[in-house]
């Protein structure tokens, strides 16, 4: 994956020091329209993405993840926005912008934070048709579905924190896992 540095005016974003555990979630956007007056139109009304993807699958860096960038209102503080470059009301992103949104989100280390569309925190359309399932959980895409279960029950749980699914496992993260499964159970056993 490539990124490309494209950083707007200061005037956009407000300048933080944001640290990967201040990020809550990630916000999928699309722009609405081409590439052509994305920049201009941000610059205008003030706005600002942290990531767009191109139907290419080029991905344009706007604004540092440390600083908070203006797409979601209220929800700007603790999220980082990731616009789809193209108007999706009535189609969906290329493959390839696609598995660049899924290798960005794995590159950033937050296939852990709930992804959410735009229109969750604001009343628009927005991402349009973007399929935020082909965003979520990108390590599990291999998974089958009892496996992709089980993860999901490990992390609303406890039993795992969620990340690095396909990774292996060590002998002391496998003894964490089965004592707090043991907790679990000695719990289900007093009630």
């Amino acid at each position: 994956m490539i990124i490309l540095n494209q950083h707007l005016p200061a005037d956009t974003y407000r300048a933080a020091n944001r640290k990967a555990v201040d990020i809550n979630r990630i916000i999928i956007h699309h722009s609405g329209g081409g590439i052509g007056g994305l920049l201009s139109t941000l610059n205008q009304r003030k706005l600002s993405y942290h990531y767009v993807i191109l139907p290419s699958g080029k991905v344009w860096e706007l604004v540092s993840v440390r600083h908070v960038a203006w797409h979601a209102g209220n929800a700007n503080g603790d999220s980082i926005g990731i616009a789809f470059v193209g108007n999706f009301e009535y189609s969906e992103p290329t493959e390839m912008a696609y598995q660049a949104g899924l290798d960005l989100i794995a590159e950033l280390e937050m296939t852990d934070r709930p992804i959410i569309g735009h229109r969750e925190v604001s009343a628009t359309v927005c991402p349009g048709m973007v399929d935020l399932d082909k965003l979520r959980h990108p390590k599990m895409a291999t998974f089958a579905p009892w496996a992709e279960r089980a993860w999901l029950w490990g992390i609303s749980g406890g039993v795992t924190d969620g990340k690095r699914p396909n990774d292996p496992l060590t002998r002391q993260e496998a003894m964490v896992m089965l004592y707090r499964l043991w907790q679990m159970v000695l719990n289900l056993n007093k009630q």
